[in-house]
């Protein structure tokens, strides 16, 4: 999927955050989950105890109560987004690259602390398996963007923590009760977020513990349509809650990762048939009613609904990376490849020779689905997946 950004808005993205944490992120002052779109770090939660909510949902809140909780994961998002958006950016600014080195020595050093984790529970603090995998996306990706972040001299002290935390994970992160890979250390619950460990390159989704915890989730911690649960285990919060889409897209992924693309395509269209009228879907399903639960539109399962189509794209080889890790477009190379007029056009405004197969113009294709162009790219162009259709130019 080709996120399209300029290279000033990639570089912006990650200026943000860097000016939004004062470029401070040691234990004094860590990393927050989230900050208003202003940067403003104060963003308490509060009840308006004078309005009913939907259908009587009350209470009705501003803020987010979690916005002071330690979630370690949020190192390895950071640096993850970093290393995908790297070609974009191309140099970071010297504070950004110096804050994306510290958010990788802060996870170095904070990856054996508890947290709330990436489901802001109220329980108490655990030792989450997610976080710790998170912890060893930050040190994985911040390896490979070492040299964007003049940072040579950690790679040695990042591969060492890297490759502790990897262990830690395998040994205790097992739960021969469960027979996969469990929530926390010590635990025997399933958790729907450590299907990343395939999705994030940790292990192959064929390795047999992995192959195992992903069948375990698929049967355990599924709805009669095979929706999947966040969790099942305590939370600290009262009721109950419906099935996550996004998980559900995750196990979808990792379906396409083990090659089961029918499997991953059938349950995909399932889960897709939930959005409304206008292709909108909620952060939960109601497992009895089917009714759309939750925050609403939900970006974190239209995030998960594009990152599964892209995979199983991939896994019938009808979407590839092309030009090497860097995505870097070799010169003098055509591609074809589907875009919507409009953007054939952007296309063209950015130096790129797009041109459909029988001539200068864009010719339609069937069913409105766009335009077969044939580009040749300007000087330092990238290719990336477009969508699930094929292969396009970022921009």
């Amino acid at each position: 999927y080709v996120i399209l950004m300029e290279v000033d808005e990639a570089a912006d993205f990650f200026d943000f955050f860097a000016i939004a944490a004062g470029g401070i992120v040691d234990g004094a002052s860590p990393l927050q989950i989230l900050y208003g779109v202003g940067g403003e770090r104060l963003v308490a939660e509060s009840e308006l105890s004078h309005l009913p909510g939907y259908r009587g949902s009350r209470p009705v809140r501003i803020g987010n109560g979690a916005w002071n909780q330690v979630q370690l994961d949020v190192f390895g998002g950071l640096l993850s987004a970093a290393a995908l958006l790297a070609g974009q950016v191309g140099k970071f600014s010297p504070a950004t690259a110096a804050f994306l080195a510290a958010v990788a020595d802060t996870a170095a050093g904070r990856w054996t602390e508890p947290d709330q984790g990436i489901w802001e529970v109220r329980g108490g603090p655990q030792h989450f398996l997610h976080s710790k995998l998170m912890c060893w996306v930050a040190l994985d990706r911040a390896i490979e963007l070492a040299p964007l972040l003049e940072a040579a001299q950690r790679i040695a002290y990042w591969k060492t923590v890297r490759d502790r935390i990897k262990t830690a994970i395998l040994e205790q992160g097992w739960s021969q009760n469960a027979g996969a890979y469990a929530q926390a250390f010590g635990s025997d619950h399933l958790d729907a977020s450590v299907l990343r460990m395939a999705i994030v390159g940790f292990l192959p989704a064929n390795d047999p513990r992995m192959r195992a915890t992903i069948d375990a989730i698929a049967q355990r911690l599924t709805d009669a349509r095979g929706f999947v649960y966040r969790y099942r285990s305590a939370d600290g919060l009262e009721g109950g809650e419906g099935t996550f889409a996004i998980c559900t897209f995750w196990l979808v992924r990792c379906l396409a990762l083990l090659g089961e693309t029918a499997r991953a395509r059938e349950l995909y269209e399932r889960i897709c048939g939930y959005a409304n009228d206008v292709g909108l879907m909620s952060e939960e399903v109601d497992p009895a009613s089917g009714e759309l639960l939750g925050n609403f539109p939900q970006a974190f399962t239209h995030i998960g609904l594009v990152n599964a189509a892209w995979a199983i794209a991939l896994a019938e080889g009808k979407a590839s990376w092309r030009g090497g890790p860097s995505g870097e477009a070799q010169a003098g190379s055509t591609r074809s490849f589907d875009l919507k007029p409009s953007v054939c056009v952007r296309v063209r405004q950015l130096g790129w020779d797009c041109q459909s197969a029988s001539g200068p113009d864009p010719a339609p294709l069937p069913e409105g689905r766009g335009v077969l162009c044939r580009a040749r790219p300007p000087p330092r162009a990238r290719w990336g997946v477009w969508g699930g259709a094929g292969v396009g130019p970022t921009f």
